[in-house]
């Protein structure tokens, strides 16, 4: 299943929409918890939908929408109206009247589905709609209003990491160290100084961790990190990309290297600007960044086979188990101001899904596959 992208082609709220791809939609009351789900807050907009189990087949039309279309544009939440405590937060929220209902949450208020008009799909459909894609184009959780993240742009969330360290008492840092004394396993992590490191660095892909033997978050992260690399080995037959620099023997190449903050995760590629990494400080995580950027994308993608096996998660290779969606471009044009957008997004955001471009002909027998009629369209999976 697909999602059209229909927001502004800008960098920035392109980049938010992708990111979001991969946050949770669709929760349920009880099961993910009730205090901590009634009272979310999100800039995207919160629909509640009030349930007993008479009518649970009548929310098909939401669900729906929720699985495919509002992915990355809304939250919904299901309310289990059988539940005492359920009942009473939605009555709090200032819910009454017949089952099945619906409510849109913005800035603490609710406004609820009329209910004097029948409940169908079409109706249903079209109230969600006209909260997600309002007439004048915004809406609350509108990409352009929202603040730009700052771990797009900066180190922050490494900073954060290092600013706990600091505060950790001695017990902890005491852990920490105790499990750095256990050997770690290295061997495809190769030991990068100033002589080598330049060389090692052109090939096509590197992915490179400085780090400082003293600091504790560094030593838990090469933990990680050649952890990764020895998975990586084990179930891949594909040349190692991953490295290392200890900065406190190499003082003089983490500087060459502007190396302010530890540890860090370099992803060099030949011929393009480094970017560093800024995910999640963990193994799988750092499998996934590298599976993904073994892509290289943005994927040109040349025919309506390579474009379906792109969509499933099959082409170039098999990427379908390290991210759950895909990001496809159509366009007519062979250049436009909105591919070069979609271009720097795809190099920014490599290592959270796969992106793939499709121009011309095949572009328009695409988009009529997909059942879209305009361009340019970004399209996800």
């Amino acid at each position: 299943q697909s999602v059209l992208y229909e927001g502004e082609s800008s960098l920035t709220d392109l980049a938010l929409f992708v990111k979001r791809l991969s946050e949770k939609t669709l929760y349920h009351v009880p099961a993910d918890g009730l205090n901590e789900v009634f009272d979310m807050t999100d800039n995207l907009p919160i629909i509640f939908v009030y349930i007993n189990k008479d009518v649970q087949d009548e929310i098909v039309p939401v669900s729906e929408l929720a699985k495919f279309e509002l992915r990355g544009l809304a939250k919904v939440v299901v309310v289990d109206m059988d539940n005492e405590d359920c009942r009473s937060l939605a009555e709090g929220q200032g819910f009454s009247g017949k089952l099945p209902a619906l409510g849109f949450k913005e800035d603490g208020a609710m406004t609820f589905f009329d209910q004097s008009k029948q409940w169908s799909a079409d109706n249903v459909q079209s109230f969600i709609r006209s909260i997600v894609y309002p007439s004048d184009g915004l809406n609350s959780g509108s990409l352009s209003e929202m603040t730009y993240p700052t771990d797009l742009e900066s180190h922050s969330d490494i900073s954060m990491l290092a600013d706990d360290v600091q505060k950790q008492d001695d017990q902890i840092a005491g852990a920490v160290l105790g499990l750095n004394k256990q050997e770690m396993e290295l061997d495809h992590v190769p030991a990068l100084l100033k002589h080598n490191f330049d060389k090692i660095v052109s090939a096509d892909l590197k992915v490179v961790l400085f780090y400082l033997p003293f600091d504790h978050i560094s030593m838990a992260f090469l933990r990680e990190f050649g952890f990764a690399a020895l998975t990586l080995a084990r179930n891949f037959s594909e040349p190692n990309v991953m490295a290392r620099v200890n900065c406190y023997d190499g003082t003089d190449l983490c500087a060459a290297e502007n190396i302010t903050v530890y540890p860090l995760m370099r992803i060099y590629r030949r011929g393009q600007s480094n970017q560093d990494y800024k995910g999640s400080l963990d193994f799988r995580s750092v499998i996934k960044a590298v599976k993904l950027l073994r892509l290289n994308s943005p994927i040109q993608l040349t025919s309506e086979e390579e474009v379906q096996r792109f969509m499933k998660g099959k082409h170039p290779q098999i990427f379908q188990n390290f991210t759950t969606s895909s990001v496809l471009y159509l366009t007519s044009a062979e250049e436009t101001d909105n591919e070069q957008v979609f271009y720097n997004v795809a190099k920014s955001l490599s290592i959270i899904t796969a992106f793939g471009v499709v121009h011309g002909d095949l572009s328009k027998s695409m988009l009529v596959f997909f059942g879209y009629y305009s361009f340019n369209s970004f399209h996800t999976m």
